[in-house]
C-alpha cells in the first residue's frame, strides 16, 4: 500500500527521527520483551452492513468498544451476508443510536468482524435489545424468527472481546 509505513520492531523510524536512536532502542527493547505474538490481518469495511454515526455528531470518542469475530460455516457467506443486511435494518430502525461497525476478512484474517461502540459506560451495562430481539421487533415474529434461525446456522461461532477505549494514549 502506497504511503504507509511500518514499523518493524525492536526500533521503529518514526520513533529514532522523534526521541533520537538511544530512546527509540531502549522503548523498542521494552516493547519486545512485553510483546509474545504478533498477527496482522487485513479487513474489508463493509458500510452496507454497519451502522455509523453522521460525520461530526459525536461529541466524544466510545468509552468502549466490543469485537465480534464471527465464523461463518462453510457455503453459507452469501447466507450470513443477507441475515447482517437485515439485522442492519433492523438494528438502524429499533435501536438508531447503536452504532457498529462490520468488516469481511481479506488477508490473515478467516473471520467477519463486526466493532460494536459504546458512547457511555451506561450503554455498555444495559445496552438494549440484542440483535436477534431487534430482528424479531422490526420483522415481526414470523419473519423474524426465520432470518434469525437462518444467521443461527449460518454462523459456526462468534469470539467477543470487550475493551476500554483510551483516547489519552492515541
Amino acid at each position: 500500500v502506497t504511503g504507509v509505513q511500518t514499523c518493524a520492531l525492536p526500533i521503529c523510524p518514526q520513533l529514532t527521527k522523534t526521541l533520537g536512536e538511544a530512546e527509540a532502542k531502549r522503548i523498542g527493547a521494552l516493547a519486545a520483551a512485553s510483546i509474545e505474538s504478533m498477527n496482522t490481518a487485513f479487513y474489508r469495511p463493509q458500510p452496507d452492513l454497519a451502522h455509523m454515526p453522521a460525520p461530526g455528531t459525536m461529541s466524544a470518542p466510545p468509552v468502549a468498544i466490543a469485537v465480534f469475530d464471527i465464523s461463518i460455516n462453510a457455503g453459507m457467506q452469501a447466507q450470513y451476508l443477507e441475515g447482517a443486511r437485515k439485522s442492519r435494518e433492523a438494528s438502524t430502525a429499533v435501536a438508531p443510536k447503536s452504532y457498529f461497525g462490520t468488516a469481511l476478512p481479506v488477508y490473515g484474517a478467516t473471520r467477519a468482524r463486526t466493532t460494536v461502540f459504546y458512547y457511555s459506560w451506561a450503554e455498555v451495562d444495559s445496552p438494549g435489545p440484542g440483535v436477534q430481539q431487534r430482528v424479531l421487533q422490526h420483522f415481526g415474529a414470523q419473519e423474524g424468527a426465520r432470518i434469525n434461525e437462518s444467521m443461527t446456522k449460518a454462523i459456526g461461532g462468534i469470539n467477543t472481546v470487550l475493551s476500554r477505549t483510551r483516547p489519552d494514549l492515541n
